[in-house]
């Protein structure tokens, strides 16, 4: 996969079918973009190709508002390329880009930079400065300019609504991960570093991985269900999410992993995943070490009957 960060420095031999949309999370609806990228570029022998942008353009325009991401750069690239994207433009979004005229986006960007073909976009697609182009505009451009025009329309969920990007920060901070996984057609997962912690669950008995996630954790305080892979698959494990209450207030949140029958590596400073299956309990403080442990004890247990059910989530591609 080649990855670029603006527009000015692409390098492609061929065409590309482009998609384009901020992909956070890659959900169901972004899927539906990739997949006719990758089928209309396999058809004219070009390449699958994705325009996103870095940061997202909500940070530029409307900083104050508390914009939660589901996936650093680095994951969603590594989820594009599941997906069979070949080349990724991560444009930085500066004040620069986003004052664009419709026609210099389009010649500059998708034209000359991207070479493309074909432009897939979602029905509610706007560009240019001001966000002063739409869909007839875009189908006007590509009519003088000799690129085709795909429009995607909405992808709903079961009960007839849009699946989003807001729709999963919703569904997280309210729990709801079964919604979660419809919305992504996979497990939520977290990635990031495994930094030194405490060192308390080796001394419980129940060795972990303290990950320092590389976004931060919408998740309510609990202990969870879930895989670990650190690349090498993924294990059944569980996981504590919040703050350990047992060992004092005010403390901060941590994502500490134990992998279920299974001696793991030594993984510091070691890039894994935790894909989440569902909830175990919520958060709660234990009046003694003995009753956490015991309490530890029929979690590990509740986890490996929630896992034992469950297809294992896709193996992504690691850098």
């Amino acid at each position: 996969m080649q990855v670029f960060s603006d527009y000015t420095n692409v390098a492609t031999s061929s065409g590309t079918a482009v998609a384009i949309g901020n992909f956070d999370g890659v959900h169901l609806g972004h899927q539906a973009l990739l997949r006719s990228a990758v089928s209309r570029a396999a058809d004219m022998g070009i390449a699958p190709c994705v325009l996103t942008f870095d940061p997202h353009p909500v940070r530029l325009f409307a900083p104050h508002v508390k914009l939660h991401s589901l996936t650093s750069l680095e994951e969603r690239v590594s989820l594009l390329d599941h997906y069979g994207v070949q080349v990724v433009l991560a444009q930085t979004f500066d004040r620069a880009f986003a004052a664009l005229t419709e026609y210099q986006f389009i010649k500059r960007v998708l034209v000359d930079s991207l070479k493309a073909k074909v432009v897939i976009v979602g029905y509610d697609f706007r560009f240019g400065a001001g966000r002063s182009g739409d869909l007839s505009s875009l189908r006007r451009y590509g009519a003088q300019l000799g690129f085709e025009v795909v429009v995607i329309d909405a992808v709903e969920t079961a009960d007839s609504r849009p699946i989003s990007s807001t729709r999963v920060r919703s569904s997280l901070q309210t729990g709801d991960l079964d919604t979660v996984r419809r919305i992504l057609g996979r497990p939520m997962h977290l990635r990031g570093l495994v930094v030194p912690g405490e060192q308390r669950g080796r001394a419980l008995g129940f060795r972990t991985a303290n990950i320092q996630a590389d976004v931060g954790v919408l998740l309510e305080p609990g202990v969870y269900a879930g895989w670990m892979d650190y690349g090498d698959g993924p294990r059944h494990a569980v996981a504590n999410i919040g703050r350990n209450p047992t060992f004092g207030d005010d403390r901060p949140m941590t994502v500490e992993v134990h992998i279920l029958n299974h001696d793991a590596p030594d993984l510091y400073g070691k890039s894994v995943r935790f894909w989440i299956a569902d909830s175990i309990r919520p958060e709660r403080k234990f009046e003694s070490i003995e009753g956490l442990v015991t309490q530890i004890q029929t979690d590990c247990r509740s986890a490996s009957d929630v896992l034992a059910g469950l297809d294992d989530p896709p193996a992504l591609i690691w850098e």
